[in-house]
């Protein structure tokens, strides 16, 4: 599997989300009851910023993320962890800031694999 190595950190305004997978059967009388789904319940999303990158830097970083196809897993720590994660990453937007500055925003969401 391949290990995401971005060639600077991304931006300190990461933005990280759970989104818990839960069942809900709702009964009668306003009562109702939830469980967790599977033993991996709790997927990890992360919005991935990189401001101010140059040319170069932001090309590697697209690059990586295209060769995957938004299907392939990849193993990242999001900083500052050190733990790596699974991930994918199937919607990432560039920005040109300048003709020799460009921005990356790229949605990371947790994946099982084995």
């Amino acid at each position: 599997m391949p290990t995401f190595a971005p060639p600077v950190n991304p931006s300190e305004s990461t933005q990280t989300s759970h989104a818990p997978t839960i069942r809900s059967v709702e009964y009668g009388n306003g009562y109702s009851q939830r469980a967790t789904v599977g033993i991996n319940q709790d997927r990890l999303k992360a919005t991935v910023n990189w401001t101010l990158l140059s040319r170069t830097d932001a090309d590697t970083i697209e690059v990586f993320l295209s060769a995957r196809l938004g299907f392939e897993s990849f193993d990242y720590a999001l900083p500052p962890s050190t733990t790596s994660r699974k991930w994918v990453c199937n919607t990432w937007t560039r920005t040109e800031v300048t003709n020799q500055v460009a921005s990356i925003s790229a949605d990371f969401v947790q994946v099982f694999d084995l």
